[in-house]
């Protein structure tokens, strides 16, 4: 169309295209044939990732489907490594698709957001209970909308008439044995019904009894106390785990140093390259001590001494005796 730039003069004075080009410098977090990922210029939260395909693509939906599944698979991967190296307890992937939804880049991108709590950046969080409610629902109508499991009719025969079958729509239960048995194949069947179970119990009850089919189903069963059963058949694998978990030394991660084995002066070393975890151990004890329950490469360096104790030992003045063994010698020297 005349007026229009041709593809070529957008890729050209497309920013990320030259960025892909290697015009403008930038820095790498992950690269492929396909996708590029680099550190933002002007970053949301420290670390902010912005993950792109490598080819020019205005939006989304144009995207071939193929490198799509390609970039959320990366950046799922990329979000693991976040949260790992920079000890955050989330991490928000956003995009503006378009530019009605805020879109400032002719080039599509994906922004990786780690996040810390009270972090100022509320406007990138959902409504959670409205969604968490909308999500259940969802759950539940993608469940009770598959079709039951059909009961096996006899075959029939010249000298008998049959019934008329039943409507595909209202499975036929015979007895409870077999309503327990159609329950029991549905619950292993589909894992997110059973977590909802156990999540929501009254949801489900309400969901259910607008249900023809599921009214039968759950005709007689006690939801609360079959939500109370499961939650203690998931715990028990759980606990048996723990144990044979208690009984087994961990490995360590290869590359995470116990804080017990090393000196003060190796410790404050080893601490200043990670100024993030320095600062937690110095002024936010009750984070750091949560945050080393769900990191493992945390647990793996408190394996032997607790965070206070690492704290204590970093608030000591660091005594260098190499330095001071010379000191020492020199002052025999001159006293010879």
């Amino acid at each position: 169309m005349e007026g229009q730039p041709s593809p070529e003069e957008v890729k050209q004075n497309c920013i990320f295209c030259r960025i892909v080009a290697g015009a403008i410098p930038s820095k790498k977090v992950f690269e492929d044939e396909q996708l590029l990922a680099i550190l933002d210029i002007n970053p949301a939260n420290k670390g902010h990732v912005l993950a792109l395909p490598k080819e020019h693509y205005p939006i989304l939906p144009v995207i071939p489907p193929a490198v799509t599944n390609h970039l959320f698979e990366t950046c799922r991967k990329i979000m693991g490594a976040m949260r790992q190296g920079l000890i955050v307890p989330r991490i928000t992937m956003f995009i503006a698709n378009g530019p009605a939804a805020g879109q400032q880049s002719p080039h599509f991108l994906l922004h990786l957001i780690p996040r810390e709590e009270k972090d100022t950046l509320e406007m990138l969080d959902l409504a959670s209970q409205n969604v968490e409610q909308s999500v259940k629902v969802l759950e539940l109508a993608n469940v009770f909308h598959r079709p039951a499991p059909k009961p096996t009719q006899p075959a029939p025969t010249t000298h008998s008439k049959q019934p008329p079958p039943p409507s595909p729509k209202t499975p036929l239960i015979e007895n409870r044995e077999e309503a327990s048995i159609q329950l029991a194949a549905m619950l292993e069947q589909n894992p997110q019904l059973r977590e909802l179970i156990m999540k929501d119990p009254k949801l489900v009850e309400e969901y259910a009894s607008k249900s023809p089919e599921l009214n039968v189903l759950f005709e007689g069963v006690d939801l609360f106390a079959l939500s109370e059963k499961l939650r203690a058949a998931q715990k028990q694998p759980a606990r048996e785990a723990e144990q044979v978990k208690d009984a087994t030394p961990s490995p360590k991660l290869a590359d995470v140093p116990d804080a017990a084995a090393l000196t003060d002066t190796e410790l404050h070393a080893f601490l200043d390259e990670k100024p993030q975890l320095k600062e937690l151990l110095l002024n936010d004890l009750p984070s750091l001590e949560k945050k080393a329950h769900e990191n493992s490469r945390l647990a793996a360096f408190f394996a032997t001494q607790k965070p206070a104790q690492v704290a204590a030992r970093m608030k000591k003045p660091v005594i260098d005796y190499t330095s001071l063994a010379h000191d020492l010698e020199r002052q025999a020297e001159r006293r010879r």
